[in-house]
């Protein structure tokens, strides 16, 4: 049997109108709800092997030789009408990290692109690979939305872990890496949320000569991680931290998702009172917790009232966080533009107005 063929990494340039095809579809396709900005599928092969190439995006492959609409396609056997998966916004979310293409069987790249991988005869079937032509699986789109989701969603984490550890890692533990690499580094471990890199970034900070801007980048990518260390770090840094580097870590801190929040409401329990203020201002931006006390609050006010709001924010953020449940792990941005459904009832004041008792 001949060894699998890679994908070989082309040296030619994207030519500017093509890139700006592939990022403006991509950005158009994944930038808003399904309703609004559905997935646009590219056609053209070469060009988006070299997109997935250049940005280290995986390659979703929608492949198919039937004319029929997905509609005439699934519609056999059905009561009411098909669900195309792909108009669902679990799946054009979770399809955001990939390189969407649409390929007939009968197209000569495509065939060397998937090497046998596919049916001699199918409708409709996704292939995933890595931009070097990596299987990463393949799957039937007659299924439930909600399925494809989680396994586009597994196998990019998949892609994600691989990718860091082969071609990121090393980068961050180069002592000798340029400021240049760094930066390309964090941003795309930001960019595609890999969370296995908390402890490599978290390192970065006890580089005695790493640069402000390449520091400041370390805090954003802790604050878009939101893992219980990288939170736990950046407080270290707003309490401990010089000037600079305290105001950058406080401001990442108070941008972190609430899938850290139950994390934050532990910490009001803390012993030093300069963690439990940290966690505070945190907490009430992630949440949105009405009626945070200012900074000259805390300057001035005495053990009781202190004590007061306090309890006021960690009664809110609890019921806030058994509100919303599994919703503040899976859709972190409608938590934070949400209500809680008691706050909707009675009113804003009704929810926690801070005034002192």
């Amino acid at each position: 049997m001949e060894p699998r063929r890679q994908i070989r990494r082309s040296a030619v340039r994207i030519p500017y109108a093509v890139m700006a095809m592939l990022t403006a579809g991509i950005g158009a396709a994944y930038g808003g709800t399904a309703s609004v900005a559905p997935i646009i599928w590219a056609r053209d092969v070469e060009a988006s092997i070299r997109y997935a190439q250049a940005t280290d995006r995986p390659i979703m492959i929608l492949v198919g030789s039937s004319p029929l609409t997905y509609e005439q396609l699934y519609q056999h056997g059905r009561r009411g009408p098909a669900i195309n998966p792909f108009d669902d916004p679990r799946v054009v979310d979770a399809a955001r990290n990939f390189v969407a293409l649409q390929v007939p069987l009968g197209h000569g790249t495509a065939y060397d692109l998937l090497e046998g991988r596919v049916p001699a005869r199918v409708n409709r079937l996704l292939v995933l690979l890595t931009p070097d032509g990596e299987p990463l699986g393949r799957y039937g789109i007659a299924g439930s939305p909600e399925s494809l989701a989680a396994e586009l969603r597994l196998a990019f984490r998949a892609y994600s872990r691989n990718l860091f550890e082969s071609k990121l890692r090393p980068v961050l533990e180069d002592d000798q890496a340029s400021e240049r690499a760094l930066g390309i580094a964090l941003r795309k471990i930001r960019d595609f949320e890999i969370v296995e890199a908390d402890e490599a970034v978290i390192c970065l900070t006890e580089r005695p000569k790493l640069g402000a801007g390449v520091r400041r980048l370390v805090y954003e990518v802790l604050a878009s991680l939101s893992t219980q260390a990288a939170v736990d770090h950046l407080i270290d840094w707003v309490v401990q931290g010089d000037g600079v580097n305290a105001r950058n870590a406080r401001r990442a801190l108070e941008d972190v998702k609430p899938s850290a929040a139950a994390h934050l409401l532990s910490v009001l329990d803390a012993d030093e009172a300069d963690r439990r203020l940290a966690a505070y201002r945190a907490m009430v931006r992630v949440l949105q917790i009405p009626n945070p006390k200012a900074d000259r609050f805390w300057d001035i006010a005495s053990e009781r009232p202190r004590e007061q709001e306090m309890e006021r924010v960690r009664g809110l953020a609890e019921n806030r966080l058994r509100a919303f449940d599994g919703q503040v792990v899976e859709d972190d941005d409608a938590v934070r533009k949400a209500r809680s459904p008691d706050a909707r009832s009675r009113g804003r004041n009704r929810e926690g107005d801070g005034r002192e008792r």
